[in-house]
């Protein structure tokens, strides 16, 4: 399963991780699929081996922001990061 996540203007949503979580009665447990967002963003859903997709079926889908934490309090925060 793979897909493009976008804002309500058609804008990419750059970074994050989405998440499909099987809906099933069926199921003891629930499993979930997840992908990180590409700056464009794309995504492929892994559930047990990357790529490998979703379960078939009913799905909550959730988008979580990328996390971004604080620098140390009293430390500069590091240099962007150069190839």
């Amino acid at each position: 399963v793979s897909g493009r996540v976008t804002y309500a203007d058609g804008q990419p949503v750059p970074g994050g991780v989405i998440e499909f979580e099987v809906q099933s009665p069926k199921m003891a447990e629930r499993i979930s699929s997840l992908a990180t967002l590409r700056p464009d963003g794309t995504f492929d859903l892994t559930t047990f081996a990357e790529g490998d997709g979703a379960f078939i079926g009913e799905h909550r889908v959730l988008v979580s922001p990328p996390v971004v934490l604080p620098p140390d309090e009293g430390q500069p925060p590091p240099p962007p990061f150069r190839r």
